[in-house]
């Protein structure tokens, strides 16, 4: 579905369906850019309780192990459960997108907005991400070698440990910034210059800001806003096997998968 277009040569679309990304790209020319959002486009969490649907009773069980036991536990607690995140790929199709773009010399980066920085016991949050990717066949670092890139705009404190932004691996992580905003220094920073440039995220807003950039700089731009995980019908929360991972974290440490979960409450 056509969203809208704009006389400097911008177009957003929405889609559920990948091979209307598989179409857009292949009209991309050595040289130019593809740009994939990373959770909820290429891959998703593998537990129930972590999936976009859930997310309130997600956040509710932490607040609450918050209120119980202190902030610094709950972090402690939450980057475990981070630690041992089981992705599974959204689409198929994606990772093999990917892999005919790179190999015909389209620059294909993954653009998150995710933190680049440690989190409780998950020394280096970068590093994380980059083995998730890997695990589901995928590798941005393919596509160009270029040195890690500090994104940050002024030197960080000792105690910043959020916005780090930064470029590793094939990977721009935005660290919450604005998309648009650090895919502008990243160009800058590596003196690239894409003719066109493509974007696949789930969240419009960011397709929108990396818009605004694109037209800043003089660049095409197609904005696709991937929705097949929101197109989905949902699954109900096992509120019992959720209830028993939290409780297993607790008295353990440790973050069991769904199928352990239901074997214990079948004892």
């Amino acid at each position: 579905m056509l969203i809208g277009s704009s006389q400097v040569k911008a177009e957003i679309l929405e889609t559920k369906d990948a091979d209307v990304i598989r179409d857009k790209i292949s009209t991309l020319q050595k040289g130019d850019m593809a740009l994939f959002d990373v959770k909820h486009v290429v891959f998703h969490s593998a537990d129930q309780v972590m999936r976009h649907e859930h997310k309130s009773f997600f956040k509710q069980q932490f607040s609450k192990i918050e209120k119980d036991f202190g902030k610094e536990k709950a972090m402690r607690l939450k980057s475990i459960v981070l630690n041992s995140y089981r992705p599974v790929v959204v689409d198929y199709e994606i990772p093999e997108i990917i892999n005919q773009a790179q190999k015909k010399g389209i620059i294909v980066f993954a653009l998150t907005s995710g933190h680049a920085s440690d989190y409780g016991t998950i020394k280096n949050r970068a590093d994380l991400r980059i083995k998730l990717i890997k695990d589901v066949d995928i590798d941005f670092s393919k596509s160009k070698s270029i040195e890690p890139i500090d994104l940050s705009n002024t030197k960080l404190s000792a105690d910043d440990n959020d916005s780090k932004p930064l470029f590793q691996d094939g990977v721009i992580f935005a660290s919450k910034i604005s998309k648009g905003e650090i895919l502008g220094r990243f160009l800058k920073a590596t003196r690239l210059k894409p003719k066109r440039i493509i974007f696949v995220d789930n969240q419009i807003q960011n397709v929108l800001l990396v818009e605004e950039k694109c037209k800043e700089l003089g660049i095409e731009y197609i904005g696709i806003n991937f929705t097949k995980l929101y197109k989905k019908s949902y699954e109900q929360l096992d509120k019992k096997l959720a209830e028993k991972k939290f409780e297993v974290l607790l008295s353990e440490d440790k973050w069991i998968s769904d199928d352990e979960a239901r074997l214990m409450i079948k004892k």
